[in-house]
């Protein structure tokens, strides 16, 4: 068989390469490549002494910090599975990821420990706990890493097979219960090129990462370990500290989820910061309003891009580029802006019905995607893979449309499609229009049973600090703006809207109290 590139190769010659230069920095701290080398060595020695073997998962739970990093790469060097855990996730959830992964080894902060005190019981597979800090009966981190000396440390495997499991990653459960996806090191390595292609990154790049690394780390290996670039992490997400660190580590590449980005934008100190080493803006995970797309270019003077992706084909489908989003072009064109781009290089998109055929430009149909960083399959799932995949396909549940130039257009999830007199009406749509009004900060709309029209449409509004705006008058901006049949039956004012784990505006929590005790139909 051909020699493939793998992640574990990148990785390593990558930390080689760069071994004075700091990698990452967090707060105070800070480490070189060569620290993270030495010590990443260390514990992926002191796994395989645990009895860890390739294809063994190793499950990371904590927040942003240097250990994180330090632990990935001890499993992906040496051939383990890694299963990094949103630190949002709820106990319960934790705990069955555990237990249907069968991790043998979790590597925990001090946060979590009494939670992995309490739970370990349950876990028949594990064999060990590391926990950085001292706490409870658990294996100390430093200590685990001190016991092998760097030169003691075997080499980790890089040249593994490509086809080994590296990657298992659960859904960050928009869609119901959280689901573990496995990707291969070589489908990896293949997503790590991409970004690297699309986005050029470079070893000056200075990376503010924000996202949890649970999701988040298919551009940290780009960025960290391949092109060497300095990553600056934040524990966790707030408006301010991410303007801070803008300004003081003079970040050149920022990238947030839209809701994310909102927050950035309204801080009432956002002015008084210097962003001009900002180079590179990208948003994706979920659609980003018209309305704040027009904000960032007012607000931020850099390449604004976005990406479209999910985890079962991570981390680039779709790009909608830096020029894309340049108003003063004489081919800028505005309704762009709603599309997410056109495919990467190393990407297919078929946009397709419910029998797989392709549906005409213009047509909206689900999205079905081609790529070398496909997932390999769901996790001991053969059904709900066996529905995902059709003939190297990962099948979305996304459903959009292709403009006669290519531009992709997503319209919504297909289980959010309402169905209201017989009529379908996506809630993106309505969301565009409600987030055109100056008061709103935020707006999600889903569909509640009505004996009438099977189901009303509601919507749910978060208002701009200091704004106001009746739901009469709101529901009249709309009425002026969509056709009759499109405009929210009601509209419910909310402090905050509930986000998934990693900070998706979760629109089935918000209908599901109306409707406990009866069927919703199926699209």
């Amino acid at each position: 068989m051909a020699q493939v590139i793998t992640l574990s190769y990148l990785l390593t010659r990558a930390l080689k390469r760069h071994a004075a230069k700091i990698a990452v920095v967090e707060g105070e701290r800070s480490k070189t490549y060569a620290q993270l080398d030495a010590r990443s060595s260390s514990l992926a020695s002191a796994l395989r002494e645990m009895g860890c073997e390739p294809g063994d998962r190793v499950a990371i739970l904590m927040d942003n910090c240097s250990e994180f990093i330090e632990t990935e790469l001890a499993v992906v060097r040496s051939g383990f599975v890694k299963v990094p855990i949103n630190n949002r996730l709820p106990a319960s959830d934790v705990e069955r990821i555990l237990v249907n992964c069968e991790a043998r080894v979790v590597v925990c902060d001090a946060a979590y420990a009494h939670l992995m005190q309490s739970i370990r019981g349950n876990l028949h597979a594990l064999k060990e706990v590391i926990c950085v800090g001292i706490a409870g009966n658990f294996l100390e981190y430093e200590g685990v890493i001190a016991k092998t000396a760097p030169t003691q440390a075997e080499s980790p495997v890089v040249d593994a097979d490509p086809e080994l499991n590296c990657l298992l990653r659960y859904s960050g459960g928009t869609t119901g219960q959280p689901k573990g996806i496995v990707h291969t090191s070589g489908a990896l390595a293949a997503v790590t090129m991409s970004v690297l292609r699309e986005y050029g990154l470079t070893s000056d790049t200075r990376f503010l990462n924000v996202a949890h690394l649970s999701h988040g780390q298919n551009f940290v290996w780009p960025a960290l370990a391949v092109a060497g670039a300095r990553m600056v992490m934040l524990k966790k997400f707030d408006p301010v500290a991410v303007l801070q660190a803008v300004e003081s580590e003079r970040i050149t590449r920022l990238h947030l989820v839209p809701t994310m980005a909102a927050l950035v934008l309204d801080d009432p100190g956002f002015d008084s910061y210097d962003l001009s080493s900002l180079q590179n803006f990208l948003y994706a995970s979920a659609p980003m309003p018209v309305e704040r797309i027009k904000q960032l270019r007012q607000k931020l003077h850099c390449n604004i891009s976005q990406t479209y992706t999910l985890s079962e084909s991570p981390v680039i489908t779709t790009v909608l580029c830096a020029q894309d989003h340049e108003t003063g072009r004489p081919d800028f064109n505005l309704e762009r802006l709603a599309s997410c781009g056109r495919e990467a290089l190393d990407v297919r998109v078929r946009i397709v019905d419910d029998e797989g055929k392709d549906v005409p430009v213009g047509e909206v149909g689900e999205l079905a995607i081609l790529s070398p960083g496909n997932m390999k399959e769901y996790w001991r799932n053969p059904e709900l893979t066996q529905r995902a995949l059709r003939d190297g396909w990962v099948m979305t549940a996304d459903l959009g449309r292709r403009d006669e130039d290519g531009y992709i257009y997503l319209v919504d999830r297909k289980d959010d499609k309402i169905i209201t007199g017989a009529l379908n009406v996506y809630p993106r749509e309505v969301e565009e229009v409600l987030h055109a009004h100056p008061a709103v900060r935020e707006a999600a709309v889903g569909g509640v049973p009505d004996e009438k029209w099977g189901e009303a449409i509601v919507a749910f509004v978060v208002l701009k600090a200091g704004e106001s705006v009746s739901a009469e008058d709101l529901g009249s901006f709309c009425e002026t703006r969509m056709a009759g049949y499109k405009k929210p039956k009601r509209i419910v004012f909310l402090d905050e809207l509930p986000k998934t784990p990693i900070g998706k505006i979760s629109r089935r929590e918000l209908v599901a109290p109306y409707w406990a005790g009866k069927s919703r139909r199926v699209n």
